[in-house]
């Protein structure tokens, strides 16, 4: 019988975001006859990782990690590695490759992979995962920006660094949806027939730029006092952007709605999804909104242009400018004709670029070059 692939998929956290979803598309989609995989958490931050424990049958391990200095969490992590003698660890994100991939090392982990979703932090992180990419066998990064970043910024030696692998999403989840629950949906919301509703996803950081946002909707309610902007997500800019809200009678235009497990139904019940970041790697809630066929509005920053070609899939606006993030969402809530094509043009990009499956197999073939080499 041949040997299965050990396959460790390592984040710090585990929240319900574009990282832990990729690991768990890898976890489901890759095959079963072919590898033994394990998802682990360092930290104790695992909302996500407990809800999945309780209500479907993947695992999630947790080692509880308190801090960056929590060496008893670490030997945990080492005794782990240890016990399931891993082929293979793919660490996706930052905190859990900086002491990981050292730990890795000294447990003799044949294959130390990294991915890289975003590009994060200064010139301390610069140095530290610059110093750690010999202990390496692979940075991935998920964007050509994001591999622009590794080689020029943070100067990581090219040799460590392979070509993007770009995210994937379930599409068929995102555009077979059934219409009676998104019906139950604008009742639960309150949602007039016909009313302007557009939308956010993801973190409340400063790095999505919401406060542009806000301006937007300031300057477009007066022609659209309808208008309602669903903020879905969680994060510690919340209160400010609360109080600002109130500080501009914005109240009835904004709902924040927290973390929600359905963002497949509420980007049905948008007429735009908008996402103003000052920063990104590739934003995979991007991809989830043109697979539902909701026109997307973004900031031309970093990966995002590498999803949304202007004027063809979505609209681009610069980033830190409500001016012209509303001159972008009047235009198109008042031209339907023009949300229809961005919403064709934008699924067609998702389905022939960004499958779970184009991913899945990617990352395949990337594990089975260096399984091959052990």
């Amino acid at each position: 019988m041949k040997k299965k692939i050990k396959l460790l998929l390592v984040s710090s956290v585990f929240g319900d975001r574009g990282v832990e979803r990729i690991m768990l598309f890898l976890y489901t989609s890759l095959p079963k006859d072919t590898y033994e995989i394990k998802i682990l958490c360092l930290r104790n931050l695992s909302p996500y990782a407990d809800y999945l424990n309780k209500n479907t049958d993947i695992t999630v391990d947790v080692t509880g990690m308190k801090n960056n200095l929590d060496f008893a969490a670490l030997f945990r992590f080492y005794r782990y590695i240890k016990k399931f003698k891993p082929d293979i660890i793919n660490f996706h994100s930052f905190r859990a490759a900086l002491w990981g991939r050292l730990i890795a090392r000294i447990a003799k982990v044949p294959v130390v992979l990294y991915s890289v979703h975003n590009k994060w932090g200064g010139a301390v992180h610069h140095f530290l995962d610059r110093s750690l990419s010999r202990l390496t066998d692979a940075i991935v990064p998920f964007s050509t920006s994001v591999k622009n970043y590794l080689l020029y910024e943070e100067k990581i030696p090219a040799k460590f660094v392979e070509n993007p692998i770009y995210i994937g999403i379930d599409i068929k989840k995102f555009s077979d949806i059934n219409e009676d629950d998104v019906k139950l949906l604008r009742q639960e919301l309150g949602i007039k027939e016909g009313q302007n509703i557009i939308g956010f996803v993801g973190s409340i950081s400063k790095q999505k730029g919401l406060i542009y946002l806000i301006e937007s909707v300031r300057k477009l309610n007066l022609n659209f006092p309808d208008l309602r902007c669903l903020i879905i997500g969680e994060g510690s800019e919340e209160e400010t952007l609360r109080k600002i809200i109130v500080k501009y009678k914005l109240e009835n235009n904004f709902t924040f709605m927290g973390q929600r497990y359905d963002i497949y139904n509420l980007l049905h019940v948008m007429k735009i999804f908008v996402l103003p970041s000052l920063w990104e790697g590739l934003p995979q809630v991007v991809i989830e909104a043109l697979a539902a066929s909701c026109p997307v509005i973004a900031t031309n920053v970093n990966g995002t242009p590498e999803i949304i070609a202007h004027k063809k899939n979505g609209w681009l606006v610069p980033p830190a400018d409500a001016e012209e993030l509303s001159k972008a969402i009047e235009l198109l809530l008042s031209d339907k004709v023009l949300r229809k094509e961005l919403a064709e043009n934008g699924f067609e990009t998702a389905r022939d670029k960004f499958s779970v499956e184009t991913m899945t197999e990617n990352y395949n073939n990337l594990y089975q070059s260096y399984f091959r080499r052990l």
